[in-house]
């Protein structure tokens, strides 16, 4: 824990470098890559707390439980965090005793090999943590190396499929974060130009391209046209262009491919009768320049229909429509995913019910589903999660094993 220490405080010294590295590896805008820096440095010095503090072993007359690692920890990373999250499954992994094999996404090769260095100069020993750069086979080879005795692996849900079945059959610890579709429901009590705000922020921030986005809006039928007018002139306001601008709170996608992957889906709902109403300034400029994709609000959507169903992993917010609450729910629980789930009421009835009824592992009130805490435990249910959730006590169920020892009479 005292090496994790030492890369904590390295990131404190140097987060401005740090942050202009992931600008220009992934065209996260600079206030969230600055933020992205905060949070690692906040995981990894939340990781030495815990595990300082988790109680070793439990006994009983003639036996003793205790914690033990795996060994070989495999790690899989996504791009569009691309320290925070490596930094969130390598400090857990060493603290609690284990090596380290890392995959780490092809588009942000640059900043995990930048973590390595980060490692071995805070004095990480050689080949405790190792960087392996490739594609989707090179975690598939990985995941499959009989030296590999868990798996944590942050993707998409194709990736945590082909993670399962490789586990699965090797009979290993899996831990996946795999996405999530998330609803904000918004009810006639709330403060409907807050709620708004926050939507717009947590939908389309980082071009929408994290796990925790506000992708569906559920409003109550009565509010749905003055919601709906909030929130268009809340995302018209979005600062929108230069990720190295420090106003943008949207900017590029990770790349053109990507825009035509967001451009086709908007395209398909359309087709089925969708209604889809992009940033009305800046757009054709932008998308001319660049992997740049308008923040777009859609409307009018079946609840059973792909924009609905699916995450984008972009700029995109559906709005739907309920006449009560049990439609309501009904639509927030009515997909796959169950990653955030957040509520906008000041009702505490509501409220209860809410908490009681949400099917996601983290669920908010009054905010948007974008961010959380790196002391906080961090999950999905359904097919958002599979294993102990990330961080906080989760740590040391995933990266140790339970061992028993009984002792005879000498």
């Amino acid at each position: 824990t005292r090496l994790l220490l030492v890369v904590a405080d390295r990131l404190a010294g140097d987060s401005e470098p740090w942050a202009r590295r992931i600008v220009l590896e992934t065209g996260k805008p600079l206030l969230e890559a600055r933020r992205e820096v905060l949070f690692a440095e906040h995981l990894v010095r939340s990781t030495v707390r815990s595990a300082d503090a988790d109680q070793d072993a439990e006994s009983g007359p003639g036996w003793l439980a205790r914690r033990r690692p795996h060994g070989v920890v495999a790690l899989v990373t996504p791009w569009n965090n691309p320290l925070a999250i490596p930094l969130g499954k390598i400090a857990p992994a060493l603290a609690h005793g284990n090596t380290a094999v890392w995959k780490p996404a092809i588009a942000a090769s640059g900043v995990a090999l930048a973590v390595h260095r980060l490692l071995m100069e805070a004095g990480l020993p050689e080949g405790v943590v190792n960087v392996l750069p490739g594609d989707h086979r090179t975690a598939e080879f990985l995941l499959d190396h009989p030296l590999v005795r868990a798996a944590s692996l942050t993707g998409s849900s194709a990736a945590g499929y082909a993670a399962q079945a490789i586990c699965a059959r090797r009979r290993i610890p899996l831990q996946a974060e795999l996405g999530g579709n998330n609803a904000a429901i918004v009810w006639s009590d709330a403060d409907l130009r807050s709620a708004a705000r926050e939507i717009a922020v947590g939908g389309f921030g980082s071009a929408g391209q994290r796990c925790t986005a506000n992708r569906r809006v559920i409003v109550e039928g009565r509010i749905h046209e003055a919601f709906v007018a909030e929130l268009l002139a809340a995302t018209d306001a979005l600062p929108w262009g230069d990720p190295f601008d420090e106003a943008t709170v949207v900017g590029p996608l990770i790349s053109r491919r990507a825009c035509r992957r967001v451009a086709d889906a908007v395209t398909a709902a359309q087709a089925t009768g969708a209604v889809a109403r992009p940033r009305r300034s800046g757009s054709e400029c932008l998308r001319a320049t660049g992997a740049y994709f308008p923040p777009t609000v859609v409307f009018n959507a079946t609840a059973m229909s792909d924009i609905v169903q699916e995450e984008t992993f972009g700029p995109v917010v559906v709005v739907l429509s309920a006449g009560d609450w049990e439609e309501a729910i009904g639509l927030c629980n009515g997909v796959q995913q169950g990653l955030v789930a957040s509520l906008f009421s000041d009702s505490e009835a509501l409220q209860d019910r809410f908490l009681n009824e949400a099917h996601a592992g983290i669920l908010k009130l009054n905010q948007s589903t974008a961010g959380v805490a790196a002391d906080a435990p961090f999950g999905g249910w359904k097919s958002s999660g599979i294993g102990p959730p990330e961080h906080g006590p989760g740590d040391r169920d995933f990266y140790t094993r339970i061992q028993t020892v009984y002792r005879g009479r000498a």
